[in-house]
């Protein structure tokens, strides 16, 4: 997974979560207290349950949560 931050100060995003969530509630992963490098990304690999319940969606919903903040990402599934 890579994560790039486009605002101005990476300092200010601090520790952040991310959450990916199928569109039959099937939860595929969550990453508790990540942060950002200097140059404002995040890399990390992560495994996802390939079971037919959790691929079988037509979409997947990403979710980052920081500083009391979150926004979230639709992801068609392929």
């Amino acid at each position: 997974m890579n994560l790039n931050y486009l605002g101005g100060k990476v300092e200010s995003v601090g520790d952040f979560g991310i959450n990916l969530d199928t569109s039959n509630n099937q939860n595929g992963i969550a990453v508790r207290d990540a942060r950002l490098n200097k140059e404002g990304n995040f890399k990390e690999k992560v495994k996802i349950d390939a079971s037919k319940d959790v691929i079988k969606p037509e979409y997947m919903i990403l979710t980052v949560k920081w500083n009391e903040k979150s926004e979230d990402m639709i992801l068609k599934v392929k």
